[in-house]
């Protein structure tokens, strides 16, 4: 019993540390909550799919460092640059228009925090994703996208919606009308996300099928040059457990051999339901 607990602790002696040297690329996916990604063009929703659509990318490129933005009508930075996927996908688990405390859609600003989320060294190393519908009334976002451009980092869009458009259902069960009492109709901006690929010198994907299009963007990105992303240190463990159950198995063995007296038999049967427990 004693060399059974022994063995059920495993002991361990650590070893010889081993030095790993991650080595990938930088993205950052910024992703639209615009009220408008309630829009049900996409099925179940434009914010959905685009959510779904996200998660696969970072399964994809897992091993790189990735950030998440969001924005509507303000942007900001809901993960920086993480290896942890867990943490980024329990963020982007919670996206949704209702986080927005201002509505609308300024692209221009996402950009600019991705480009300032970067270490400024390395730009070849960089890439940020555009996930969004594209409806944005300033001319901001082109101008972001050409300064990110000549720095050397790859910008890749991914329009959500469709050319036809969709109104817009909202949380309180109304849709979304303007000033007049109209029900908005909202379009993907496809030229709009196509003129920040070409000035990002990246590329342009319609959002329709999943798998095709998380392969398109990831195979592009991993058209990037990758770099040392830092340093981790592992350490080996031997363990001795199997050493104790041997002996305690050898020590079951034994006591079978001994004169079979009625102070045995209790001791037998705790020997045997151990060896149970400890068998593959």
């Amino acid at each position: 019993l004693f060399f059974g607990v022994l063995g059920l602790a495993n002991l361990q002696k650590r070893g010889k540390v081993e030095r790993m040297t991650q080595k990938g690329i930088d993205v950052m996916i910024a992703l639209d909550i615009s009220n408008s990604m309630y829009a049900q063009d996409l099925k179940p929703s434009r914010m959905e799919k685009a959510k779904l659509f996200t998660n696969k990318l970072m399964d994809a490129m897992s091993g790189n460092r990735i950030g998440l933005i969001l924005f509507a009508g303000r942007s900001y930075l809901s993960v920086p640059l993480t290896s942890d996927m867990e943490a980024l996908k329990m963020n982007l688990s919670l996206a949704s228009p209702e986080l927005a405390q201002t509505q609308g859609t300024v692209m221009g600003d996402a950009l600019q925090i991705a480009f300032s989320s970067f270490n400024s060294k390395d730009a070849k190393h960089k890439a940020i994703v555009l996930v969004s519908d594209g409806e944005d009334h300033e001319e901001k976002a082109i101008k972001e996208a050409k300064k990110i451009g000549k720095k050397g980092i790859m910008l890749c869009t991914v329009g959500v919606g469709s050319k036809d458009g969709s109104t817009i259902p909202l949380p309180n069960g109304e849709t979304k009308k303007d000033n007049e009492g109209n029900a908005v109709l909202s379009k993907m901006n496809e030229a709009e996300l196509k003129n920040i690929a070409s000035a990002g010198q990246g590329l342009f994907v319609n959002l329709n099928s999943i798998g095709s299009n998380v392969k398109q963007i990831a195979n592009r990105l991993n058209q990037i040059s990758k770099t040392n992303l830092g340093e981790s240190r592992l350490a080996n463990y031997t363990s001795y457990f199997q050493y104790f159950l041997g002996l305690m198995l050898l020590l079951l063995l034994l006591e079978f051999f001994l004169p079979s007296r009625k102070a045995h038999k209790g001791l037998r049967t705790a020997f045997t339901i151990l060896f149970i427990m400890l068998a593959p």
